[in-house]
């Protein structure tokens, strides 16, 4: 069975599925703020969580304490955990939030720190406990360009297309930045993701609705046949 190009791919997903800024709440934080700490801010908030519960999440943080990192710093731990409930593990996330906001307020350019490339990027913020590899790529993703974060549902398409055989972010990470071009990623991020909510879910597949059908290897062992090597991490 061949796999599509990346550009076929997603010539076909653009075709069958829809990507609504609302659906992104990272995304949508870009686009209205080109702020990377309200963007980080929002994507901390959208871990395990929905995009509806991170959206009320954020809406409330912003009613009750502010989205800027002057006045987060401010505000107590319980304040920002109150606001931020309806997103789930609000005290992993409050206190990651605030610990941003900190290093901000305490001199932290992150604009200049995405400048100065993905590694350091990933050594300054991984470093604050909450935040982990794919939080910090949506930012580089959105920013920087040429990343493609990887979640959930992304790992679980990619494995059932076959474009990688990894359990690792890292290995399914490379496998799917070796297949799609660096122009190409940030919109196969939101369009894999779109796949998975929607149709490629992780329970009860609407396989007869997908556009991709054709090369889904799903119900077939993942081999050496997979386009992509076989194992990354």
């Amino acid at each position: 069975m061949a796999m599509l190009s990346p550009e076929e791919l997603l010539k076909r997903l653009r075709k069958a599925l829809e990507l609504r800024e609302d659906d992104f709440i990272a995304l949508k934080a870009y686009r209205e703020t080109r702020d990377p700490f309200k963007v980080l801010v929002a994507t901390v908030l959208s871990q395990n969580t929905t995009e509806a519960n991170a959206f009320a999440a954020l809406r409330s943080l912003k009613r009750s304490v502010g989205l800027d990192p002057e006045s987060i710093h401010r505000a107590s731990l319980a304040e920002i955990e109150r606001a931020i409930r309806p997103a789930g593990l609000w005290r992993q996330k409050a206190r990651a939030i605030k610990r941003v906001a900190e290093m901000v307020v305490g001199g932290l350019d992150l604009a200049r720190l995405l400048d100065l490339g993905p590694d350091e990027v990933h050594r300054t913020l991984g470093a604050v406990p909450g935040i982990g590899k794919k939080t910090v790529d949506v930012l580089l993703a959105l920013f920087r360009g040429g990343v493609i974060p990887v979640d959930t549902h992304v790992k679980r398409v990619a494995r059932r297309l076959g474009l990688t055989s990894s359990s690792s972010y890292e290995g399914v990470k490379s496998d799917l930045e070796s297949f799609f071009p660096s122009s190409m990623r940030l919109e196969a991020h939101f369009y894999l993701i779109t796949l998975g909510r929607t149709i490629c879910k992780a329970k009860k597949p609407l396989c007869d609705e997908c556009p991709i059908q054709d090369v889904c290897l799903s119900k077939t062992p993942l081999s050496s046949k997979s386009p992509m090597r076989k194992k990354t991490e």
